[in-house]
Order: C-alpha cells, then sequence, then structure tokens
C-alpha cells in the first residue's frame, strides 16, 4: 500500500466516522483507483458502499477483496453483514462459521451471527449473543442496534426505542439507528415524532429511500387517525343536534363541522415539519401510502354516512307529530280520559266502570 492510498483510506475512515459518506465514497474510490491489487482499499471501498446503502456494488468490491487477501477476516465479516442486508442469510451462516472459528471472541462476528440468527427468525437463539455481548460492552452501538431489533420483532416498541435511543446517544449521526427509532415511535402511533426521525435520517442520508417511503406513511397514518376521530365527534354532534334542535341548528352544526374540517387541515400542516411534508408530496402515489390513504376516505365516508342517516332517523322520530286518534285503553273504556277531554270529570253523570267505580281522570 503506498502512502497515498493509506492517506485516502485514513480519510475514508474518518469521514465515515462523522457520516460524511459522499466525501467518504469520493476517497475510497480514489484509492482503489491508484492502488486496484490492494485488499485492504477495497475492503473499506465495501464498507462505505455499506455505509451508502449501494449494496450491490458492496457485495462486488468485497468479494475483491476477499479474492487479494482469503484470510481477511474483516472482509469475511463485512460480507456476511452484506449477505444479510441483501437476505442471503444461508451464505452470510456461513462467512460467520468461518470467522468464529478463527476467532471465537470476536465481537462483529458475534453480533453477525445474530443478526443471521434473527433474520431466520430465530430470537431465543439472538437475544442471548446480543446479552451477552451487550454484558462486556454495555455501550456498543451495533448491539444496542441489533437488541432494539430484537424488541421490535418481539412485538415491543417501547423497549427496542430505550436502546435506540443508548445507541443514537453514543453515535447521534448513525442514519440506520435513526431510521430504527422511527420505526419503532410509528409502530406506538407516535406519527410526528417518527416523521421528524425520517426527516432527520434523510438529513444524514439522502439516499435513504426506505426513510422517505415512510414518512409519507407517518402523515398519511396521522391524517387518518385525527380525522377518523373527528368525523365520529361530528357524528355524535350531529345526533345530539337531531334530538334537541331543530332545521336551523342543524344547518349551524354542519358549517361548524366544516369550518372544524377545514381548522383541522391547517392545525396538521403544522403538526409536521417542513421537510416531512416535502417528503410526503414526492411519495403520496406510493402503494402503502395509497392504501392508506384510501382506507382513511373510505372510514370517513362510513362514518359520514352514518351519522347522516342515525340523525335523519332520530329527527323523525323525535320531532314526529303527535298521533291524534284513540288509543287500544282508549277504545277499553269506551272514551278518552285525557286531560285533552276534560269533558269526562265535567260532565254531572260521571261514566263508571263496571264494578261501578267511576272512571279515572
Amino acid at each position: 500500500m503506498s502512502d497515498a492510498t493509506d492517506e485516502r483510506i485514513a480519510q475514508a475512515r474518518y469521514l465515515s466516522d462523522i457520516g460524511r459518506w459522499p466525501e467518504a465514497l469520493a476517497a475510497t474510490e480514489a484509492a482503489v483507483a491508484a492502488d486496484p491489487e490492494d485488499a485492504t482499499a477495497w475492503y473499506w471501498h465495501a464498507f462505505v458502499l455499506r455505509g451508502h446503502h449501494f449494496l450491490d456494488r458492496a457485495r462486488v468490491a468485497v468479494n475483491r477483496a476477499l479474492a487479494l487477501d482469503p484470510e481477511g477476516l474483516d472482509a469475511r465479516v463485512l460480507r456476511a453483514q452484506i449477505r444479510v442486508d441483501v437476505g442471503h442469510v444461508q451464505g452470510a451462516r456461513t462467512d460467520v462459521d468461518a470467522v468464529l472459528a478463527a476467532a471465537p471472541h470476536s465481537r462483529e462476528a458475534q453480533l453477525i451471527s445474530a443478526r443471521v440468527e434473527l433474520s431466520s427468525g430465530r430470537i431465543w437463539v439472538a437475544g442471548p449473543i446480543v446479552e451477552g455481548v451487550l454484558a462486556d460492552h454495555p455501550a456498543d452501538p451495533a448491539a444496542l442496534n441489533l437488541a432494539g431489533n430484537i424488541e421490535m420483532k418481539r412485538g415491543r416498541p417501547e423497549a427496542a426505542e430505550a436502546y435506540y435511543r443508548r445507541a443514537l446517544a453514543v453515535r447521534a449521526d448513525d442514519d440506520t439507528v435513526m431510521h430504527n427509532l422511527a420505526s419503532a415511535l410509528l409502530a406506538q402511533g407516535r406519527t410526528v415524532e417518527a416523521a421528524d426521525r425520517y426527516a432527520g435520517t434523510m438529513a444524514l442520508n439522502p439516499d435513504q429511500a426506505q426513510a422517505r417511503r415512510n414518512i409519507g406513511l407517518a402523515v398519511e397514518r396521522s391524517r387518518s387517525t385525527t380525522r377518523t376521530a373527528t368525523a365520529s365527534a361530528l357524528a355524535l354532534a350531529a345526533l345530539c343536534a337531531a334530538i334537541v334542535a331543530q332545521r336551523p341548528a342543524l344547518v349551524a352544526g354542519s358549517v361548524l363541522g366544516l369550518a372544524a374540517v377545514l381548522g383541522l387541515r391547517r392545525w396538521e400542516a403544522r403538526r409536521f415539519s417542513p421537510e416531512a411534508l416535502a417528503a410526503h408530496r414526492e411519495i403520496k402515489d406510493d402503494p402503502r401510502v395509497r392504501r392508506t390513504r384510501n382506507g382513511r376516505r373510505q372510514r370517513g365516508a362510513a362514518i359520514f354516512s352514518f351519522a347522516v342517516l342515525a340523525s335523519l332517523g332520530v329527527s323523525l322520530v323525535v320531532h314526529a307529530p303527535p298521533s291524534s286518534g284513540p288509543s287500544p285503553s282508549d277504545h277499553l273504556r269506551g272514551t278518552n280520559p285525557s286531560p285533552m277531554n276534560p269533558s269526562v270529570c265535567d260532565a254531572p253523570a260521571r261514566p263508571t266502570l263496571p264494578d261501578g267505580r267511576p272512571l279515572p281522570c
């Protein structure tokens, strides 16, 4: 390795540590171009490509590093990580077994082994491995992130959030952990916080396409929740108005409901950051976002239809004119003893029942 290549690799390592991936990538590209037979240069090039989420190019680069140095354990660990990223679990397991055979106490290999087990759905195997690493290295961000992933698989986003926050306290510029924290917040229904975290992920790594899609999903879920709640409140208000009021109050209630919906739109626009709303507008036609939006509209239409029909039915029942015909008891009595017909009580000869008692008024 020449001095120039060594300097470029050192620069790439520093830039990747502070999250400046585009500049780190330029440095490693210059390193492999200057010394294409250097396995270390190809290893760091693959490392930066993976950090930039260019997984196909990273796989080619790490294979090149292993072709130049078949005994390189770091390159084999990196290839296992890339294989897990792309879903090639069996190949990753082979690489991990080879590394653990040569270095049984390798922390990186143990974490990759836990990732492999987690990807295979064997949470009961991955959990103890990560717990063992955290017992010796409680501030390891990779182990904390993996512990959060395990908690998410267990359906405990609150516990996962705690692990992700601990990892970000150690390394605040890790876009992967930031993205995972946003997903944990979204799973708890905290859509505004999730959208802000997804926007932070994109600020750290503009090429994070998944974060951009999830921002739109968070915004749509928030709108679905708030608008469904508002539609339910308006339906209840319409029912109350139908019970206690006449047509002018119903018209006034409709106007107030329309004003509430318009105000809700303005309130929602202020809840989210401008970056989140801009990202939502860009991916509003994404299939997942479109399904969420269509579901929200169907629920709103169903609630609105129910409110209209129920209000009309209650209004007809409550405000129906009184019946002028005799009741069944009137037929039995032979007269109508209601206060609307006081002649029964005022008559000189008051009618009597069959047993001789006077007919009650």
